[in-house]
């Protein structure tokens, strides 16, 4: 095994050896497929034109994806470069790391560590395919506004995942500064994307005959802003600063369900953001993780990523200027300010049957890219 630690690819480039056979691209491509990706999607209401439009951008966003997207595979450690003192520390579930995409190609990653109850050699066969099945099947996950997985590799008693390397909305919350576009543009992306999420339609074959379409839902898990990764791109001649908002983590928190892993406190760590009945021992619903977005929406307007100690609701029912992130300075516009404060409102309601769904949330929120 090669594991080293991330000291720039020129320097990895030589340290690791070839990876097999795999299509990927380079960053630039990749980055260009992820910004088309903000694209608007159609909705219901929408008039003939526009639901033709909305049908091009997708078939556009599929062929995009077939041909730019990273193909998703399991990687052999000798691909991998990583402190290997960083992957044993305990505790440690989150680092950086560097896959090899080819000759004279390496590609940063995030990197999440899941721990197994014993050794990767140890594994029963049943075992071995479960984990496999399970991570594969969350690596062919494509939704937009939803970060893919890239990769993964099993290896000592860890199932290392792979994802694009971005920042945190918690992160760059706390440590620099989000104008107010970009918040508005996380508010309807990451409505959108969990709103695909909840309501996407996948072909299932019938009895009779000819496949249909159906809605399938995917519940995340786990939404909070620490799984909303942003990726920033700096202002050009010919733009401003942006950033897309991309829903990280999707399925963890059900992979790790499996009786093979260790807890993972990163995982199920839902305070602040749990709705009350899952708070109560209740389960899981698309309208629990409308409350979880509730949340984040609030974290957005008032910049308090410290959710345990916060009250949305009393926070939200002030009056703007109350609770607004100081660091906005009031640059920021109130029309759409009042839109996000009352949809977290109506996100966060006690009953979750007084909650609207994802789709609804998704109409409300989807006005404000008209302005970004």
């Amino acid at each position: 095994m090669t594991t080293i630690a991330h000291s720039g690819a020129k320097n990895l480039a030589a340290s690791v050896s070839i990876l097999g056979s795999i299509i990927l691209v380079p960053p630039v491509l990749v980055s260009l497929f992820l910004s088309r990706l903000t694209t608007r999607r159609g909705s219901p209401g929408q008039s003939d034109d526009e639901e033709d439009a909305a049908a091009a951008l997708e078939l556009e966003i599929q062929a995009q994806q077939q041909l730019w997207w990273f193909q998703f595979q399991e990687f052999a450690m000798e691909d991998v470069a990583v402190n290997l003192l960083e992957l044993q520390e305990p505790g440690r579930v989150s680092f950086h790391g560097c896959l090899r995409l080819g000759p004279d190609s390496m590609q940063e990653v995030s990197i999440r560590k899941l721990e197994l109850t014993k050794a990767v050699d140890l594994l029963t066969h049943l075992e071995s395919a479960e984990i496999r099945q399970e991570t594969v099947n969350l690596g062919s996950l494509r939704r937009c506004n939803v970060l893919p997985l890239l990769g993964f590799s099993l290896t000592h008693s860890y199932l290392l995942l792979f994802m694009p390397k971005l920042r945190s909305l918690t992160d760059v919350l706390r440590n620099s500064s989000l104008s107010w576009s970009c918040r508005c543009r996380v508010a309807a992306l990451v409505a959108r994307g969990l709103s695909r999420l909840h309501y996407s339609r996948e072909a299932a074959a019938t009895s009779n005959g000819p496949a249909s379409s159906v809605v399938t839902a995917v519940l995340h898990g786990n939404i909070r802003s620490e799984n909303v990764h942003l990726l920033l791109e700096e202002a050009t001649d010919d733009s401003p600063p942006t950033c897309t908002p991309y829903i990280a983590d999707t399925g963890f928190v059900k992979l790790t369900s499996m009786p093979i892993f260790r807890p993972d406190e990163m995982i199920t760590n839902t305070r602040g953001y749990a709705a009350p009945e899952v708070s109560s021992g209740g389960a899981l619903t698309t309208k629990s993780e409308v409350y979880s977005f509730g949340v984040v929406l609030c974290v957005l307007l008032s910049g308090q990523t410290d959710v345990a100690a916060l009250n949305p609701v009393a926070l939200l029912k002030q009056k703007l200027k109350r609770f607004m992130d100081p660091k906005l300075e009031k640059s920021y516009n109130g029309s759409q300010a009042r839109t996000i404060q009352q949809t977290a409102l109506k996100c966060i309601q006690r009953d979750p049957m007084q909650r609207p769904d994802m789709i609804r949330v998704e109409a409300w929120l989807r006005p404000l890219l008209l302005h970004t």
